[in-house]
C-alpha cells in the first residue's frame, strides 16, 4: 500500500490492484502492438526516440511502414483518444516520422 498525494493535496491510498497512470500506458501501448501483429505488422520499434521526440511503435508489413500514437483511456468521459491528438502533436509524429524514414534509408 502506497500513499499518494490527489491533485487537492489530500492524501489517498493506492492498493497493489491500482495501476499507475504509466502502467496503464504501457498495458495501452501492449494492446495496441498486439493488435497490429495480429493485423500483420511486424513491431520494429517501441518508445523509438529521435532528438526530442519519440514515437510510441513503429511497424511495417510487406507495404508500408506506420508510426503510431497510443493514447489509453478508460472511457470517453474527456474525449476519444484520437481528440488528445491534436494538430501540433501530428505536426510532431510527421516529422519524427520523416526523420526516421531519412535516418534508415526507408523508400
Amino acid at each position: 500500500e502506497i500513499s499518494k498525494s490527489s491533485s487537492c493535496g489530500l492524501k489517498k491510498k493506492r492498493t497493489k490492484l491500482m495501476e499507475t497512470k504509466a502502467e496503464f500506458g504501457l498495458r495501452g501501448e501492449e494492446s495496441a502492438a498486439s493488435f497490429l501483429c495480429g493485423k500483420g505488422y511486424k513491431i520494429v520499434a517501441r518508445n523509438a526516440r529521435l532528438g526530442h521526440s519519440e514515437i510510441d511503435i513503429i511497424a511495417k508489413d510487406d507495404q508500408r511502414v506506420i508510426f503510431v500514437e497510443v493514447k489509453t483511456r478508460q472511457n470517453d468521459d474527456f474525449g476519444v483518444p484520437a481528440d488528445a491528438v491534436g494538430y501540433n502533436k501530428r505536426k510532431k509524429i510527421i516529422e519524427t516520422a520523416e526523420k526516421y524514414i531519412y535516418e534508415n534509408n526507408l523508400p
